[in-house]
Order: structure tokens, then C-alpha cells, then sequence
């Protein structure tokens, strides 16, 4: 009879007719933000091609009410086009939905290279571990140093690694951040048995330093993805066929990469002109009909799947993973969980969103994006599951057995407190 009621109660709740905020919405201003294609081979700025960082992006009700724009990367930009930088100091606006991204190099010479996903110096020095921050970073040391010994060997550093999205054997980008970091490690002398040791064992007090950094987390500093309007994207559209076309550059006398995706789909691209072979000219570009143009550079996994799940973020989507909450959450490492939410909601309030469903969001990933501190929360339940998972299978044990471990008691119950405590005996 309860599961019945249950099921009845959610019903209702689905079948309620659910209200749109309402505001004194306006249209004026809205003519289109022309800019020439040449521009592209310039850095993204509102002076040049009209694109404003992420980061200045919010609506007019967080600014009536003094709470700012998220710290996004620099990395995620806005044309002039699909919302005006200004727009928030004046009125309420309906919002366009972010459809398609503009994924740019202006000079793929001067794309890769370390860096790209973490923060500029100047947030860098602004991010301070919390008290639970560090706690879970603790928590988490705890459980990769298997041997108790106050350092993490290079075995159990893979799985952390792991946990939090690299994938080194199957991706050479991230190959290569993992190997930089160890070999950092390394020079530091974190090694077994004295700065000549083979072994790497990181101590447990460079740790939190290592995971604040997060220099193993590897982007190109170069590409940047751009939410467009549809009529720009048409009209880019239709200058990449024409550049596919005719063999000509997209922008003479430069080095630029586009592409068009909705979401992790590539539309369409173009790569940069090859160079002319056997170095006439001096470095001269080639714009020959056949095979005038390179391979489209492809980016970064984490970061290509950082900027997708950010604009789904920023365009009000809920269906969001553990995964993807966890990219969100290392974006937005300065941003309080009230400010996240807050301006989640808000900006949901200027498109037409059910607002019932955001303000009972429980659970799910968008849930944990906007209520978590922090994704140390995440790495803390997976670090905890493998070490669970480890323990067992070294002491050959079964479910029946850890229960029965945990279970203190032996009245059949596993309480909260006795579930926190488990792991404790398998240290």
C-alpha cells in the first residue's frame, strides 16, 4: 500500500502543471554583431570579433542582486551574437539556447603544450583548500596508500589518476600529462630508497599540492569553443564548404582551425593550409585545390568533454552523469555550491525551463554539480569503492563477509555510522 501511495504521489507531482518565471522580458538592441572572418586568426576579444569569456556571462537577476558571473575557463567563450556582454546591466532577456559551438584554433603553431584546463596564475593563488577539502584529500590519501607507509606508490597512483578521468593507456594525450607529472615527481626526489630510487612514492605531504594544481590535467592553451548564434553558424557554415570547395583558406595568410559541433558531434571543419613543400618562399602557405588543407587538429578528450558539458550546463540541460558533474565541479573549483545554484537557477528563469523541477533537484548529476563542494566528494567514494574492492579480492572475501565486518553490532543492521567505519578494519 505505501509503494502504491508512493507511485501515486510522484504521478501527481509529474502531471503538475508546471509555471515559467515571469519578468518584464525585453527585445530591444537585439540587431545582428557582424565581424569578418579574417578576424579569426586574432586571440578572442569583444574588440575584435565580438566573443566575451564565459566567465562574464549572467543574466540581469544576478546582477539586481549583486552575485556574479561563475569562474568558467577562459577557454569557453560567447559571441556578441548569441548574448550581448552587457545585456545583464540593463533588462531581463529571453536567452538563446546554446545549440551550436564554435571550436577555433587561431594559430594551430601555437595551439598544444601543457596547460589549457587549470586555472590562471591569478585564480590559482586565490584558491585556498577548505577545512573539508582538505579532510577528503586526506581521505583519499588514506586509501591509496595501501601499505600504510605515508606515500602513495606509482601502482596506486595510476588508479587515482584513473578515478578522476585519465586514461593513458588508450590516450596519448593524457599519456604524456601522466609521464610529465611522474617524471616531475621524480626530480623532486619522491622516490623509494633515495633520489636514485626507481620506485615513486608520493609523501603525503606534497599531495594536496599535487591535486590543487592539477598539472596532469592536459588542454590545448590555443582552442577555444565559442557558443554562436544559428545565423552565424550558418554563414560559417557556408564559408567552410565554400573554403572545402575551392581549395582556398578560410583565412588567407594564417594558420586557423574551425569547426562546427552540436554537442560532441563535428558538424564540419577545416584544418589549417599546409605549408609549401621543400620550404619555398620561407615558409610560405600552399592553397592548391588538392589536398590544400591539413587534418582538422583534433582536441584534447577531457577537454573537448569539459567545454561540451559546460554549455550543457550553461544552456539549462539536467540530464547530466556522475562523470560529467565531476567535470563541472573541477571548473568551477572557486565557486561556492549556493553561487553555482543560484545561478543556475536564474538562468534558467530567462529560458522556458520548468522551475518547479529546479527548485526540488535532489539527485541525479545536476544535483551534485550544484550542491557538492567540490569533486574531492566524488574522488573520496571512488577511491574508497577500489580499496574496498582490493581488500577483497587480497583476502578473498565475500559481500556476506564484509557485512558481516562491518556490521559491529551482529544484529543483521547496517547503520550509516557502521557503513562510514568500514573500511577502517581493512586498512
Amino acid at each position: 500500500r505505501e509503494e502504491e501511495q508512493e507511485q501515486e504521489q510522484e504521478q501527481e507531482e509529474e502531471e503538475e502543471v508546471d509555471d515559467y518565471r515571469r519578468e518584464k522580458y525585453v527585445r530591444e538592441d537585439e540587431y545582428p554583431h557582424k565581424w569578418p572572418l579574417a578576424k579569426l586568426k586574432e586571440p578572442p576579444g569583444e574588440m575584435v570579433q565580438g566573443f566575451f569569456p564565459a566567465s562574464d556571462f549572467a543574466v540581469h537577476r544576478s546582477f539586481m542582486e549583486k552575485k556574479g558571473p561563475l569562474h568558467w575557463p577562459s577557454y569557453l567563450q560567447f559571441s556578441s551574437d548569441h548574448t550581448h556582454p552587457r545585456w545583464r546591466f540593463q533588462s531581463h532577456r529571453r536567452l538563446k539556447n546554446v545549440i551550436v559551438l564554435l571550436e577555433w584554433l587561431p594559430d594551430t603553431a601555437l595551439s598544444g603544450g601543457a596547460g589549457g584546463m587549470g586555472l590562471d596564475a591569478k585564480a590559482e593563488k586565490a584558491l585556498k583548500l577548505s577545512a573539508g577539502a582538505t579532510t577528503r584529500l586526506g581521505r583519499m590519501f588514506e586509501m591509496y596508500d595501501v601499505q600504510s607507509s605515508g606515500a602513495i606508490g606509482e601502482e596506486h597512483l595510476d588508479h587515482c589518476f584513473y578515478d578522476m578521468g585519465l586514461r593513458p593507456n588508450s590516450d596519448a594525450v593524457d599519456a604524456e600529462a601522466v609521464s610529465e607529472q611522474k617524471e616531475a615527481l621524480r626530480r623532486m626526489h619522491f622516490v623509494r630508497g633515495g633520489a636514485h630510487g626507481q620506485e615513486l612514492a608520493l609523501p603525503a605531504a606534497h599531495w594536496p599540492k599535487m591535486m590543487q594544481e592539477q598539472r596532469f590535467l592536459r588542454g590545448d592553451t590555443g582552442r577555444f569553443w565559442v557558443a554562436l548564434s544559428l545565423r552565424e553558424a550558418e554563414a560559417l557554415r557556408g564559408a567552410i564548404h565554400l573554403a572545402m570547395d575551392t581549395g582556398e583558406p578560410l583565412v588567407p595568410d594564417s594558420r586557423v582551425a574551425v569547426g562546427l559541433r552540436a554537442g560532441h558531434m563535428m558538424i564540419d571543419c577545416v584544418g589549417p593550409p599546409k605549408p609549401a613543400p621543400g620550404g619555398g618562399g620561407g615558409g610560405a602557405i600552399s592553397f592548391t585545390a588538392a589536398a590544400s588543407v591539413e587534418p582538422f587538429p583534433r582536441a584534447p578528450r577531457l577537454q573537448l568533454d569539459s567545454a561540451v558539458s559546460a554549455f550543457r550546463f550553461i544552456d539549462s540541460q539536467l540530464a547530466f552523469t556522475e562523470r560529467h558533474a565531476r567535470l563541472l565541479l573541477r571548473m568551477l573549483r572557486l565557486d561556492a555550491p549556493q553561487d553555482r545554484r543560484k545561478w543556475f537557477q536564474d538562468v534558467c528563469g530567462c529560458r522556458r525551463r520548468p522551475q518547479n523541477k529546479l527548485i526540488n533537484i535532489k539527485r541525479g548529476g545536476i544535483a551534485t554539480a550544484v550542491n557538492v563542494e567540490d569533486e574531492y566528494h566524488l574522488l573520496v567514494q571512488a577511491a574508497t569503492l577500489w580499496r574496498v574492492g582490493r581488500e577483497m579480492s587480497h583476502r578473498q572475501l565475500g559481500t556476506h563477509d564484509l557485512y558481516h565486518a562491518f556490521n559491529g553490532k551482529r544484529d543483521g543492521y547496517l547503520t550509516c555510522g557502521e557503513l562510514a567505519a568500514g573500511p577502517a578494519p581493512a586498512r
